[in-house]
């Protein structure tokens, strides 16, 4: 059947992919047709539509995803882009490029994925011009804006306004007005204002400059997909081109469906934490300090004496009851006045005085980790850090940018694999180079913070919560996918799977023994019929064949668990031993006998980087578990990516596999993957057997190991997970 190309862009008014209205969109149907620029009205919505709904629809643009929210949002039925074909040469891009290029090196950092980036790469045409014409107009707009509003604040307060209250006042945001110290008739003028005189967007851009910006970029997406598809052919990528775009619809669904938040709760542990904040965030420095080596140029007794040059300061000592003249520059921090917490100099003092050590140089946070035990302020800044980036972007993004639903609800709405501005041609992520999606939505933290006595100060997951009108939230985990690939891949690699590996998640090499009834007895290991097979713990494995000959081992197992954990990953994709001793804070001593213990205990993953060395040299690409290539020798990267990318392609199958099952079952609405996670919220409790149908769904098996799902339900936040047991 011919196929239907639609090349599309949409302008818009802003980036919200529910909230903001595209006010144009540019359209050219085939190869060869003329880009067109429509603005938005009934007719032309019509007309969008007729061509979308042709059989064997191919819509092709720059980051889609984000024009096809647009088109929804002026009036483009959702259903309709399940019999489209969604294709976004972001991803197209990740395929057709050699990896090597993608990830870049130490030399040379990752290409662009941009569309003026890969129209300079791979068309030769430098649209840099049209950008920066389109941001000078809007830079100026938004300037003019800003200029009038200055102008009217001046008149309203009757006071000359600083630059500091211009800022804040002009960009005043929800979460900050919780804690802001103007006063509330004040910000209810500034609301009113802004009201009657919003702040421009890219709809305010006179169309001489909008249009021939729009339709050009309907011109390069055009070329790069023709490129790129002749690529994506060449290297035989068409499955995983295919992958990708099926992949599109169910994360459509998932960012329409977005994440419900407890905006009360949200606003209450922002202030409270703010202001915990603002009473823990000050240290006095306990003593003068002073810079190493620094000596007085005078010494007196009376207070009013005056420094004998301005470059110089005069400090009092309470200890000697004497007043010291030091040139400024030698003085660090005052005795008894706030220092500053985020100047490395003045904390690399005061760690040095309060733990005697003359050596740190820095304040970091591994300085940090080294010292808190022994130093009051490194273990102070320890909590505040984390707490910082709780406020200041989990609790600020999801009261900033949490909106009503229309259903009583607030809603956090991500994306995946996305630019998360459309207009910096800069900032581009589609997924990554493994194949893995990537998500605005994947970094709040699992686990709670907590103060220094051990009490919970908050849990972010308990904010994200079952919307009103809905039964409960399911979340299904694919239980240790990463060790399980790996695996797989020891299996493929040396004909059988790793022993210690595989018997982590199977009674591998076992057999089954019964009594005198015939019941079952267990799996015991063939080698030692008289052990019973049980699951590997993989980190004890590891520290055991590394400290078991520690005088402390057995006292101290679980600290070197912790260590065997923590070094799993990192040896098992290639980390050296120097960076071991970086990452784990160990010496070399041990860094060495976690690597030899590692070894010891993987014998068959060890067997995976001589197979790579051996192959990368004599082809150019080696492929995942499910067809896609990288196009690399670099053997380090490759031990990374052949596990990774299988996991994210695994995760990509499932999505699309999940489509025709909440259509088949409509109470379930797909609603968020997260690492290795697939989650979905529910109008009512699902049945044994649809739970049994998702887990059929998401399961896998090769080289006798199967990926499988463990699922956890809540009907009150994501922070209060239960597992579900099937009856």
């Amino acid at each position: 059947m011919k196929r239907n190309y639609v090349f599309l862009d949409t302008e818009t008014d802003g980036l919200h992919i529910i909230n903001n209205r595209p006010f144009s969109f540019q359209m050219a149907v085939g190869l060869k047709g003329a880009p067109i620029y429509y603005n938005i009205n009934r007719q032309n919505i019509d007309h969008l539509i007729k061509v979308l709904s042709k059989p064997n629809t191919w819509l092709i643009g720059h980051n889609v995803k984000f024009d096809c929210h647009m088109l929804i949002n002026m009036g483009v039925p959702l259903k309709l882009f399940r019999s489209i074909r969604i294709i976004d040469t972001m991803f197209m891009a990740r395929i057709a490029i050699d990896h090597t290029d993608q990830a870049g090196d130490k030399y040379r950092g990752p290409i662009s994925l941009s569309l003026t980036g890969l129209s300079k790469r791979y068309l030769g045409v430098d649209s840099e011009q049209e950008e920066i014409i389109l941001k000078t107009k809007f830079k100026q707009l938004n300037t003019e804006h800003k200029i009038k509003f200055r102008q009217w604040l001046i008149s309203y307060s009757s006071k000359v306004v600083t630059t500091k209250e211009l800022n804040e006042l002009y960009n005043l945001s929800k979460a900050s007005r919780l804690v802001s110290t103007y006063s509330d008739t004040l910000l209810d003028e500034i609301d009113n204002y802004m009201i009657n005189n919003p702040k421009p967007t890219y709809k305010d851009i006179p169309p001489y400059v909008m249009e021939p910006y729009a339709l050009k970029d309907i011109v390069l997406t055009r070329g790069l997909f023709i490129i790129f598809m002749d690529m994506i052919h060449l290297k035989q990528q068409v499955d995983i081109f295919i992958r990708e775009v099926k992949a599109m619809y169910p994360l459509l669904l998932m960012e329409r469906e977005g994440l419900t938040i407890d905006i009360d709760e949200a606003m209450k542990k922002y202030v409270e934490l703010y202001n915990y904040r603002e009473a823990n965030n000050v240290i006095l420095a306990p003593i003068n300090l002073l810079k190493k080596g620094a000596q007085p140029i005078a010494t007196y007794f009376d207070q009013t004496v005056t420094p004998s040059v301005k470059t110089n300061t005069v400090i009092y000592d309470s200890n000697l009851d004497v007043y010291f003249e030091y040139r400024k520059s030698d003085v660090i921090a005052i005795e008894g006045e706030p220092m500053n917490l985020r100047s490395s100099q003045q904390m690399a003092a005061l760690y040095r005085f309060e733990t005697g050590d003359n050596s740190i140089e820095k304040a970091n946070k591994e300085v940090r980790e080294e010292i808190e035990h022994i130093s009051p302020s490194a273990k102070k800044i320890q909590l505040l850090r984390p707490l910082d980036k709780l406020i200041d972007t989990y609790l600020y993004r999801l009261i900033n940018e949490s909106v009503p639903d229309g259903q009583g609800n607030y809603k956090l709405y991500g994306t995946y694999n996305n630019m998360n501005d459309s207009y910096n041609k800069s900032d581009d992520t589609a997924g990554t180079v493994t194949g893995r999606l990537s998500s605005d939505l994947q970094q709040f933290p699992r686990d709670p913070l907590l103060d220094a006595q051990g009490n919970e100060l908050v849990n972010i997951r308990k904010l994200f919560i079952v919307p009103k009108g809905k039964h409960s939230m399911w979340y299904f985990d694919m239980s240790q996918l990463e060790l399980r690939l790996q695996t797989i891949w020891s299996a493929i690699i040396n004909g059988s799977p790793d022993k210690t590996m595989a018997r982590g998640f199977v009674p591998y090499n076992c057999h089954e023994q019964f009594n005198d009834d015939g019941t079952s007895k267990g799996w015991f290991l063939n080698e030692d019929p008289q052990t019973q097979w049980k699951p590997t713990d993989f980190h004890t494995i590891t520290a055991e064949q590394a400290f078991s000959n520690m005088p402390d081992y057995n006292s101290n197992k679980s600290h070197y668990r912790s260590l065997g954990k923590r070094a799993n990953f990192a040896i098992s994709y290639g980390a050296s031993k120097w960076k071991i001793i970086e990452s784990l804070k160990v010496d070399e001593k041990t860094a060495e006998s976690l690597i030899k213990g590692f070894k010891s205990a993987y014998v068959g993953l060890m067997d995976m980087e001589k197979y790579l060395r051996s192959m990368t040299k004599v082809q150019e690409y080696q492929t995942n578990l499910f067809g896609r290539r990288y196009y690399t020798r670099e053997v380090h990267k490759l031990k990374n990516w052949l596990v990774q990318g299988s996991g994210g392609d695994l995760l990509k199958i499932f999505l699309a596999r999940l489509v025709p099952f909440v259509e088949k079952y409509p109470h379930w609405k797909l609603m968020l993957t997260v690492h290795d996670e697939i989650d979905f919220v529910l109008d009512k409790m699902p049945t044994d057997q649809e739970i049994k149908e998702v887990l059929s769904i998401m399961f896998y098996t090769a080289g006798g190991i199967d990926v499988t799902s463990e699922p956890e339900w809540t009907q009150t936040s994501w922070g209060e997970l239960s597992p579900y047991k099937i009856i």
